[in-house]
């Protein structure tokens, strides 16, 4: 609900603030009688496209953004994470996670996931880099994929059986409301290149689920229950995902 609320309101205070700048450009056309400030303000009004690229703890973003005006702007892209790593285990140090204890035990982090970002800019002047940020991000792929796999060999037939755990963590919303604040190397109204900054918060709900392939129904009760209960109560308890992004764009 709350999630809700804080998405109308990002759009409302869009809708106003453009509507607040419209009204003040019109005021300021009927009022000015020059050329010269008559040129200057159809520079000021002049809409400006720009692409870039950004590195952030969310992956790596593609986006296109427009420049309604000097003091607001719209941005969208794709976003996409990608992280994966095979690590073998001592099986005595983690026994305790199966019913029999594993000759061999591994485990298989990875870190995957692709959003969209919609962001609405709110530029402090008309000549400044410096703005405010709402807006969300449209999950499309869960965030953390976590895979277990161990092998017991019975002795008496030397048949090896395998048991494979797989944890997924993300969030329950697909929408993800975002506030920050941000800036560029270069004012609003400029064409060119600029390395631009982002800094701000995501509001998350993250859940988890657990699967066990090979597993009794004991064995998957038991992991879902105590044998993760600390570290999943940890990771649910997370509602605000920090976010920090740098990178470049081009606008023209």
């Amino acid at each position: 609900m709350n999630k809700i609320i804080l998405i109308l309101f990002s759009v409302f205070t869009f809708i106003t603030y453009s509507y607040a700048e419209q009204t003040s450009s019109e005021q300021t056309k009927i009022s000015e009688t020059n050329a010269t400030v008559t040129e200057s303000k159809a520079e000021t009004e002049e809409s400006l496209d720009g692409i870039g690229a950004t590195l952030s703890l969310q992956g790596f973003t593609l986006f296109y953004d427009r420049i309604l005006s000097n003091k607001i702007g719209v941005r969208v892209g794709y976003n996409y994470l990608k992280y994966q790593k095979n690590y073998s285990l001592k099986a005595e140090d983690h026994d305790d996670l199966f019913t029999t204890p594993p000759d061999e035990l591994s485990i298989s982090p990875s870190l995957s996931g692709s959003s969209i970002p919609l962001l609405f800019d709110f530029y402090t002047g008309s000549h400044t880099g410096f703005r405010f940020t709402m807006g969300m991000y449209l999950e499309l792929t869960p965030a953390v994929t976590l895979k277990l796999k161990s092998r017991i060999t019975d002795k008496n037939t030397n048949i090896s059986s395998f048991k494979n755990i797989t944890i997924t963590i993300g969030d329950s919303d697909k929408v993800l409301p975002y506030l920050g604040i941000g800036y560029s190397t270069h004012e609003s109204n400029l064409e060119g290149f600029k390395f631009i900054f982002d800094i701000g918060v995501l509001f998350s709900d993250i859940t988890h689920s657990v699967k066990c392939v090979g597993c009794n129904q004991t064995e998957l009760s038991d992991l879902k229950g105590k044998k993760f209960k600390n570290s999943f109560e940890t990771i649910t308890s997370i509602k605000y995902v920090p976010q920090v992004a740098f990178g470049i764009k081009y606008q023209f």
